[in-house]
């Protein structure tokens, strides 16, 4: 009797923690990931080339990939979301000179916010442990400025040499697009395609936990933040 009781009791539970992961179709969550601008170099060495630019040192500050990410539950073990993101890189370069001439301090700096789609498949979807892999379609919009604090005058020509001069820290056309020209903000749209192998959503109650993901592609390559499920 008390065997057949237990098994029943077994049974009920799981019926409930079942139906009470199908309650929460809906899932917010907040994420700050690891990119690759975080692999770039941080100090650069004294540089003297054949443009005739100088600089005494460089180095590089970037942010973390901020997101926000709502997904809803289609089926058990399918959800379809979007998500936003924000990250930046800046290279400042001290005491520039051309030829001689003392320019003073320049800053390269290129952003990227990123919207997109995402299909999740979930599998181990029960109590408090969501498992999953996926992936996400979007564009990134890429925006830029070259900036001096500029001791000298600066011609479009002398603009041109510093911009070929200074290392790229960002894909070449990038710094093509943004950094051609002093003070001037662009930018341009790119795709963005991202695969995520693995993710994983604890919770500490009904509605509020952790969550860590591995992805490859733009616009992070490991994440990790909270999430509220309702």
């Amino acid at each position: 009797m008390k065997k057949t009781l237990l098994f029943c009791s077994f049974l009920l539970l799981g019926k409930l923690l079942s139906a009470q992961n199908g309650d929460f179709r809906n899932v917010v969550s907040f994420n700050a990931g690891a990119n690759a601008f975080g692999l770039l170099s941080k100090e650069l060495k004294e540089s003297n080339d054949a443009t005739g630019v100088q600089y005494k040192y460089g180095r590089l500050s970037t942010t973390p990939t901020y997101q926000l990410a709502w997904d809803y539950g289609i089926a058990k073990w399918f959800s379809a979301g979007i998500a936003g993101s924000f990250n930046s890189a800046k290279y400042t370069y001290e005491d520039v000179q051309f030829k001689g001439q003392k320019l003073g301090a320049i800053n390269l700096k290129a952003t990227r916010t990123t919207f997109s789609a995402r299909l999740l498949f979930h599998y181990g979807n029960r109590n408090n442990w969501d498992f999953y892999s996926g992936g996400r379609l979007g564009v990134g919009f890429w925006a830029g400025r070259l900036s001096v604090e500029t001791n000298g005058d600066l011609t479009k020509d002398l603009i041109e040499k510093i911009n070929e001069s200074l290392p790229n820290f960002v894909p070449g056309f990038v710094k093509e697009k943004l950094l051609n020209d002093v003070g001037a903000r662009a930018g341009f749209p790119a795709p963005q395609l991202q695969f995520i192998p693995i993710g994983v959503r604890g919770y500490f109650n009904d509605h509020i936990g952790m969550n860590v993901e591995l992805a490859v592609g733009s616009p992070y390559y490991f994440s990790g933040g909270l999430n509220y499920r309702f």
